[in-house]
C-alpha cells in the first residue's frame, strides 16, 4: 500500500501557483522522454499518489489529484513530523503542465490527544478523483481518499495501543467530497466505507473524529467483506452502467488481501460486484503482490492498473489489465488464472515507483507515475512524471541511473 511510503493526507484552499519550468528525463528506447510534472507548491517533500480525470468543457483541460508531503509547523515531534495534504491542480495543455488550484478540504485541527495523552494526527492518502456522469449536477465531481489517525509509532504497543507503524486502522475510513465542477463549492467531508477494525467512538463520541456520521457502507454490506479489516487505494471510474470504485481489502496477510469492486447502480443503491485481483493472480505472472489500482476507461473499455511490490523496493512500475467486465470483476485472462498484460509501465530506477494513472484527454503525456528518491535528504524526494507511454505502447526503459 502507499501508505508505506509516509503519513498521509489532508485538505483546503489556497491561491492558485503556476508549475515551474519542467525537466527531462531521457528514455534508452526510441528517444523518447520522460516529463516532470513540477508545482510551484508540492509541499516539502514533494508530490504523489496523482489522479487525473478529463474535463468535458475543453478537450485540452485535465485535472489531478494528487497527495503533497509536508512539515508541521510548528513541528511536533512527538507525534509526527510531517503532514499530507491532498492537491487539486488544473491543466490546460492536455496535461503537459498543471497549475495548483486548491487543497481539497478544509483544514481542520490536526493534532489531538488520544487515551493516554499520547498526540496524534490525523492523515489521509491515495486521492480517486472522478467526474460521476450519472449524479446529480451538483455532485457531478467527486474524490475519493483513505483517512486515518497516526501516531509516533513508538508509541505503539500490541496491548495497548496496536497499530501498523505508527497508523491506527480502527480510525479510519474512505472519505469522499463532491462538486458541481472541479472549481467548487466542495461539499463537506463524509464517511463513505469502514473495514471491520472501525472502532464505534469515530461515530458516538467527538473526541477521535470530527466527523460523527457513520460510513454510508461498511464490511458488513457482503459476507465476502467480512475479513477486510479496513479499506485503501480507492479507484473510481464512471460508465454508462453506473460508478464503480475498486478498493483494496487490507485482512493483515498478503495472502489473503485483494482488490475488490463495489457497484452504485442508476438507483443510488451500492452493491459488491466481486474479487478484481488477488495474490494469486500477481503470482502467476511472477510478481508476490499488487497494489494501488487505478480504473480508466478508453474506447468503449475499462482497463485496471496496478503497480508490483517488490521485496525491499515498494513499487516498482507498473501493470495494465483490460477488465471485460466490471460488474462480475473479470479481466482478460491467457489462462484460468494468469491475468492477460496489456502493457508494462517500466521502473523509474528509484527507490519507489509506481501507482499509475491515466485518462484519454492527457493522452500525449501517456501515463503518470510517481517516484521516491532513495535518499530522504534530497528535497524534494518525491515527484510525479509523465511517462510519455501510453497504456498500449511498446516497453521503455528508464535508465537507473537518471536522477
Amino acid at each position: 500500500m502507499r501508505t508505506l511510503i509516509i503519513a498521509l493526507l489532508i485538505f483546503l484552499p489556497v491561491l492558485s501557483h503556476a508549475a515551474t519550468k519542467l525537466s527531462k528525463r531521457q528514455l534508452s528506447h526510441n528517444q523518447t522522454e520522460a516529463t516532470e510534472i513540477r508545482f510551484s507548491h508540492p509541499g516539502y517533500y514533494g508530490a504523489f499518489d496523482p489522479s487525473v480525470e478529463g474535463d468535458p468543457r475543453n478537450p485540452n483541460w485535465v485535472w489531478m489529484a494528487y497527495s503533497s508531503g509536508e512539515e508541521n509547523l510548528p513541528p511536533h515531534d512527538d507525534a509526527d513530523s510531517s503532514t499530507i495534504v491532498l492537491r487539486l491542480a488544473k491543466s490546460e495543455d492536455g496535461g503537459r503542465s498543471f497549475v495548483d488550484q486548491m487543497e481539497l478540504s478544509p483544514r481542520m485541527q490536526q493534532r489531538i490527544m488520544i487515551p493516554g495523552g499520547i498526540p496524534a494526527i490525523w492523515h489521509y492518502e491515495v486521492p480517486s478523483l472522478v467526474r460521476d456522469d450519472q449524479a446529480p449536477a451538483d455532485e457531478r465531481w467527486k474524490v475519493f481518499a483513505m483517512r486515518y489517525l497516526k501516531i509516533n509509532r513508538r508509541h505503539c504497543n500490541p496491548a495497548t495501543q496496536p497499530c501498523d507503524n505508527g497508523r491506527f486502522y480502527s480510525h479510519s475510513w474512505i472519505a469522499y467530497r463532491s462538486a458541481p465542477e472541479p472549481e467548487g463549492p466542495w461539499s463537506p467531508e463524509k464517511k463513505f466505507l469502514s473495514g471491520s477494525v472501525y472502532n464505534e467512538s469515530n461515530t458516538l463520541v467527538d473526541t477521535l473524529s470530527p466527523l460523527m456520521s457513520a460510513p454510508l457502507l461498511r464490511h458488513t454490506m457482503s459476507t465476502a467483506l467480512q475479513n477486510c479489516a479496513a479499506f485503501t487505494e480507492p479507484a473510481a471510474v464512471s460508465t454508462t452502467h453506473g460508478l464503480y470504485i475498486a478498493f483494496t481489502c487490507a485482512t493483515g496477510n498478503a495472502d489473503t488481501d485483494r482488490i475488490i469492486t463495489l457497484k452504485r447502480d442508476q438507483n443510488g443503491q451500492w452493491y459488491y460486484r466481486g474479487v478484481l485481483f488477488d495474490a494469486e493472480k500477481a503470482r502467476s505472472i511472477g510478481l508476490p503482490s499488487m497494489d494501488a489500482a487505478d480504473l480508466f476507461a478508453f474506447s468503449g473499455k475499462i482497463y485496471l492498473s496496478l503497480s508490483a511490490h517488490l521485496p525491499g523496493h515498494l513499487y516498482q512500475g507498473c501493470h495494465v489489465f483490460e477488465v471485460t467486465n466490471l460488474s462480475t470483476s473479470q479481466l482478460r485472462m491467457v489462462g484460468e488464472t494468469q491475468p492477460a498484460v496489456v502493457s508494462r509501465i517500466p521502473s523509474l530506477g528509484a527507490h519507489l515507483n509506481g501507482g499509475c494513472t491515466y485518462d484519454r484527454q492527457s493522452g500525449a503525456m501517456g501515463m503518470y507515475i510517481f517516484e521516491r528518491l532513495p535518499t530522504l535528504q534530497t528535497q524534494p524526494f518525491l515527484k510525479i512524471w509523465a511517462t510519455e507511454q501510453s497504456p498500449w505502447g511498446h516497453h521503455l526503459v528508464f535508465p537507473a541511473s537518471a536522477q
